[in-house]
């Protein structure tokens, strides 16, 4: 046979062994959301004449999140001349990082059997190691019972298949259309989905590829994604040698120059998970007590307690007490509550945070309104240690308090009273009364109207301990006095034993009739901050908006006081004093930012920012305003048996200024202060 001869048995294609892909797809996918980038590596060996074709296929992935998934595939594809179909088989190893906690890795068979014009195949996913990612995105789901349900999310891959028969429609080298369809199946622990996908590709020669895929399941729903690929083929071009294949454009070889169709991104599905919340404090799952004054029951969430008393009396130490608003009335609610160390007392009408072991959550609100208690005998709420009380409309009468702890040598730590409106009809009373005995209190959001002449929002007395936290953002209406907090010797334990540290006041908005709306005594070596409180005194002589002073026991204190604002609406009184009162005590106080106004007329008398030393003080006064009408003393600096050191003094505003005592009112350089 002659060399000719020979060489028109060649089956010879237009497409080459090898080539590189660069291709993106858009939008989601079966089992993901965001589109991806794709670089793309293939190539085949033809065998030199045999029938036996082995390839490789190699692809990364970066999706639009930055995301990133990978295949490593081998296989081989064997022509069958008598059917004129070529064979395939292969194995993928896919890889894709989901996060979570969950990082697929996947084993992917598969067969095909490809002609001039038909393509049929089948693939199969199998996914390996880990199943499951780790569960997040915890959130309320709802009560029952007298549990708290929270539902989350878990990342789970799928195993499956898919199957395709599709045919290119016109039979050229040149310009491929291809359209197929087929099922898919795919399951994991917790969910599955049948069904089915068409996609409809065109290819220009080597070099183009464009594809439009759309699928539908119960799962996935409706998925539309397209594709754009550029190709830069390399290598020799394919050929084989055969009885059956003498043309020099072999459609049959060409299809082999490319990878098989599969599902080349793992499947992965967001499923719901749903378990009790557990309480941190004992690492058990949360108990409720409902109560509603409409209904007549057990205290489950279905069935409520008509009383308070029933739901303390049902209740143990950490659990949570929440309260629906009922019939609006204080009916089944007008004995009081004492709660017990760790309990959260909760009212349905604003959203309330609540700690679980998987972090902080919210219940939102259940009801328009916040339910109301009161006590026509005693206090409204007498609380333990550590709890919470928020979301309730607190009433008292007389004397009594809205919530207060028992008057004890022991006190209670910590606290959280938070977002409740306080109302009083009595000649006195207080808001909050609460003996620390050291930890963290936090009073803040809450709305105070006294409407007494002698009631008093908000007291704090140390009975022991190291006692921190804030009072905040609370609004004060027609109360005698707003904030204080106080100095108390421990009976049992001894003098000199309780103090506040670094303990803020800040963003209250009190409006006094008459007395000292904020009062700080501080014991030992105590810190405070004092910052951006909205003052308004109404007429009384001899009131005093913010005071801070030593008690006998003061050893160093410390007070910040900052960007306060007050408006005094009477003369006869005090805007600032800072009081070093006893011998033994020494004061740093930061003074800067205040706005103290005057408009008293012609009683406008007295000093509105003051400064008294029997011991050392320790000032840096800068940028504050006290303005009084007519003018009168605006900043006064006193001394007895002291000294007031001052180590910055600079951008105030107003006069006149008055000093007792001048030689002991010094100006020092920074950071000698206490020298």
């Amino acid at each position: 046979m002659s060399m000719k001869s020979k060489e028109s048995e060649w089956c010879l294609s237009p497409y080459h062994e090898a080539h590189a892909s660069i291709r993106h797809n858009e939008a989601n996918g079966i089992g993901y959301k965001d589109g991806y980038t794709t670089l793309e590596v293939f190539g085949i060996y033809d065998g030199y004449g045999s029938d036996f074709m082995p390839f490789v296929d190699f692809r990364g992935h970066v999706f639009n999140d930055g995301k990133l998934a990978g295949n490593l595939g081998i296989g081989e594809r064997t022509l069958f001349e008598s059917i004129n179909h070529t064979f395939g088989s292969y194995l993928y190893y896919d890889l894709r990082r989901v996060g979570h906690g969950l990082t697929v890795n996947q084993l992917s068979p598969g067969l095909e059997l490809v002609g001039e014009r038909m393509e049929y195949r089948i693939n199969g996913y199998f996914p390996v190691g880990k199943h499951e990612g780790h569960k997040y995105g915890f959130r309320f789901d709802k009560f029952s019972g007298n549990s708290i349900i929270l539902k989350g999310k878990q990342q789970q891959a799928m195993t499956g298949f898919d199957a395709e028969v599709g045919a290119h429609l016109p039979q050229s080298t040149r310009y491929d259309l291809y359209a197929g369809a087929g099922p898919y199946y795919f399951k994991s622990s917790h969910s599955h989905a049948w069904g089915g996908k068409v996609r409809l590709l065109g290819r220009y020669k080597e070099y183009v590829t464009l594809e439009v895929n759309y699928s539908y399941d119960k799962l996935f729903h409706n998925v539309v994604q397209g594709s754009l690929a550029f190709t830069l083929p390399f290598g020799r071009k394919l050929q084989r040698c055969g009885r059956c294949c003498p043309q020099t454009d072999n459609l049959l070889l060409s299809r082999a120059a490319f990878a098989p169709s599969r599902l080349e991104i793992p499947v992965v599905k967001r499923v719901r998970k749903r378990e009790k919340a557990i309480n941190p404090a004992t690492g058990q799952p949360w108990i409720v007590w409902f109560v509603d004054n409409t209904s007549h029951s057990a205290g489950t969430f279905e069935s409520p307690f008509p009383t308070l008393l029933e739901a303390q009396n049902a209740s143990s130490p950490d659990q949570m007490i929440y309260v629906f608003p009922g019939d609006g009335t204080t009916n089944g609610m007008n004995s009081g509550i004492t709660l017990q160390d760790g309990q959260t007392f909760f009212g349905s009408g604003i959203n309330q945070q609540f700690a679980t072991t998987k972090g902080t959550k919210t219940i939102p609100a259940m009801s328009s309104s916040n339910p109301s208690i009161t006590n026509a005998v005693g206090n409204a709420v007498t609380i333990g240690n550590n709890n919470t009380i928020s979301g309730f409309n607190i009433s008292y009468t007389g004397t009594h308090i809205g919530i207060t702890s028992p008057l004890t040598n022991l006190g209670v730590e910590s606290g959280t009273i938070i977002n409740n409106a306080f109302a009083s009809t009595g000649l006195g009373g207080f808001a909050v009364y609460v003996y620390g005995s050291g930890g963290t209190f936090n009073i803040s959001n809450n709305n105070l109207t006294q409407l007494s002449p002698h009631g008093i929002g908000i007291i704090i007395a140390p009975v022991g301990g190291t006692i921190t936290g804030q009072i905040s953002n609370n609004i004060f209406s027609n109360v005698q006095q707003g904030i204080i907090l106080s100095s108390v010797v421990n009976e049992t334990i001894g003098p000199g034993f309780s103090n506040y540290d670094n303990f803020t006041v800040q963003g209250n908005r009190t409006n006094l009739n008459g007395g000292t709306s904020l009062l700080v005594v501080l014991p030992q070596t105590s810190s405070v901050n004092i910052i951006e409180n909205s003052i308004a005194i109404s007429p009384n002589a001899g009131n005093t908006a913010l005071k801070v002073q030593d008690d006998s026991s003061s050893t160093s204190i410390t007070a910040n006081i900052i960007s306060n604002q007050i408006d005094m609406l009477t003369g006869n009184a005090f805007g600032i004093q800072i009081s070093c009162d006893t011998a033994r005590s020494s004061t740093h106080a930061t003074v800067i930012n205040n706005s103290v106004i005057n408009n008293g007329g012609s009683n406008a008398s007295y000093n509105f920012i003051s400064f008294a030393a029997h011991n050392t003080m320790c000032l840096t006064f800068d940028n504050n305003i006290s303005i009084n009408s007519p003018p009168e003393i605006a900043f006064n600096f006193v001394t007895v048996n002291g000294v007031i050191n001052i180590d910055s003094i600079q951008g105030n505003v107003g006069g006149p200024v008055m000093t007792s005592g001048t030689s002991n009112v010094h100006l020092v350089l920074p950071g000698t202060c206490g020298d």
